[in-house]
């Protein structure tokens, strides 16, 4: 059933006026599809794209932003954030961002958006950060500071859903109103988290091995251990992330979705993890010029 939400609308023109007004009165529920007629045109309001079409068109000229712009930024400031973790903490800020990233994508992936013509979850930004993170260890401190990136996100994973399950097993106040909501969301939890978990195990500690497959094998064709950083960046996350769309997507949601929406939605995450894998490449530059000036902070000092 579609449902129209229309906020901070400023409209250009008075056939914008006209059609706006018109679908602010089909704020109720559609039972079928609609034809309405203005002036000339026609226009076809279909039940199930709706909202995501007629939504985004009655924003042009409010405050809200599109999903597109929404996960570009986002995409943008997460990958900030790491780098500004590690130029704070060093390798402990990267260990602090794996907690952070672990637990936020394991609630983000529940939500499903429309972006760029495909259906997509979120949390995939999130979680190919933490991919950046075990690069970075990877790179500048070694295979076993990047495993032991890894052990940290799945004690984490572990930790909060015994935490999380718990608030379920209270008995709420009568004036509480957050309970359902914490029940809609953490209900479904447990499965995606779990699943998360082994997928996590399986492909991050994968990950880890590829990178040091192609880092020893770029070492003897051309004999230095600093050239093709691009390459065994891109060549271990990629194909990292191939083996994480399939087995999350199918663990994490079969029987929930259909066959053809856990297509969809696994098929657009790979294309995320695909513009992640190559957007993080210079993040992992940056984090490895940090180190060779020194360049971190220090508290106390001017």
């Amino acid at each position: 059933t579609a449902r129209l939400r229309f906020t901070n609308f400023r409209p250009k023109s008075q056939k914008q006026s006209r059609l706006c007004a018109i679908c602010q009165s089909l704020s109720c529920e559609l039972p079928f599809d609609t034809l309405i007629s203005i002036g000339n045109n026609v226009f076809l309001i279909e039940k199930k794209v709706l909202r995501a079409k007629m939504y985004t068109f009655c924003n042009l000229g409010g405050i809200n932003m599109p999903n597109e712009l929404l996960l570009i930024l986002s995409l943008l400031l997460t990958f900030s954030f790491v780098l500004a973790a590690f130029y704070f903490f060093k390798e402990q800020g990267l260990f602090l961002w794996t907690t952070i990233a672990t637990i936020a994508a394991n609630i983000e992936v529940l939500i499903i958006v429309n972006a760029f013509g495909m259906e997509m979850t979120l949390g995939n930004i999130l979680f190919a950060s933490t991919f950046l993170v075990t690069d970075i260890l990877s790179e500048l401190y070694g295979k076993k500071e990047a495993q032991k990136a890894v052990y940290l996100g799945i004690a984490t994973s572990v930790i909060f859903i015994c935490i999380s399950q718990s608030w379920l097993l209270y008995t709420p106040n009568q004036n509480d109103f957050v309970m359902p909501s914490m029940k809609t969301i953490f209900s479904n939890t447990p499965r995606l988290m779990l699943v998360g978990i082994l997928v996590y195990v399986i492909v991050q500690l994968f990950d880890v091995w590829l990178y040091h497959k192609w880092w020893d094998f770029t070492n003897r064709k051309w004999g230095d251990a600093r050239r093709f950083l691009w390459l065994r960046n891109n060549g271990s996350t990629l194909v990292s992330q191939a083996l994480n769309t399939i087995l999350f997507n199918v663990g994490a949601f079969w029987g929930i979705y259909s066959a053809k929406t856990i297509v969809s939605i696994a098929l657009s995450s790979y294309v995320i993890f695909l513009v992640t894998s190559l957007a993080d490449t210079p993040f992992v530059y940056l984090a490895r010029y940090l180190k060779d000036k020194n360049i971190f902070f220090r508290a106390g000092q001017d």
